[in-house]
């Protein structure tokens, strides 16, 4: 009787691990075969995405890195859903030296409240600095708590379009 018991309780114990494994293991599988940036996990219906993995909390239709802009600067992309509060987040234009030229808000575009990616828009009025011809945009993950733990951001080196 004993002997039963122990059987039926590995038993189980080994059909957790399995089930436990499985789900992580169909996880990391469903990256491999979609390795775009709009592939969803079967179990958590968010984009396999993190700070730490190749798939970005910001995908840019228009930047990259040394893109150069003139004002006015329309910006199109999407963000993961927690990125935003409120249906927006806000995008930050420095100058090579750290000062802050332009600041505007990143607006959802559809429905913010998911854990997948929105598209947003934003629109950046600036005056070009009068010393320098690089920049950088910033993008700031919106954070009503506060916590510093919650902070997120991603920078991005541009150049200032020459001439009047």
């Amino acid at each position: 009787m004993l002997r039963s018991i122990i059987y039926m309780l590995t038993l189980v114990f080994v059909a957790s691990l399995a089930v436990f494994w499985m789900r992580n293991y169909t996880s990391y599988t469903l990256a491999l075969i979609c390795p775009e940036n709009s592939c969803l996990s079967s179990f958590h219906k968010r984009p396999m995405e993190n700070k730490y993995s190749k798939y970005p909390p910001v995908v840019l239709e228009n930047v990259s890195k040394d893109t150069v802009i003139d004002s006015p600067f329309v910006i199109k992309g999407r963000a993961v859903g927690n990125w935003f509060f409120e249906a927006s987040f806000t995008i930050v234009l420095v100058d090579w030296d750290g000062k802050i030229i332009s600041e505007a808000v990143a607006e959802a575009d559809g429905d913010w409240m998911t854990a997948d990616y929105v598209e947003f828009t934003a629109k950046l009025n600036f005056k070009k600095p009068e010393y320098g011809n690089n920049g950088t945009l910033i993008f700031r993950k919106d954070n009503p708590s506060g916590l510093p733990q919650h902070d997120d951001s991603l920078e991005i080196p541009v150049l200032f379009k020459q001439g009047p």
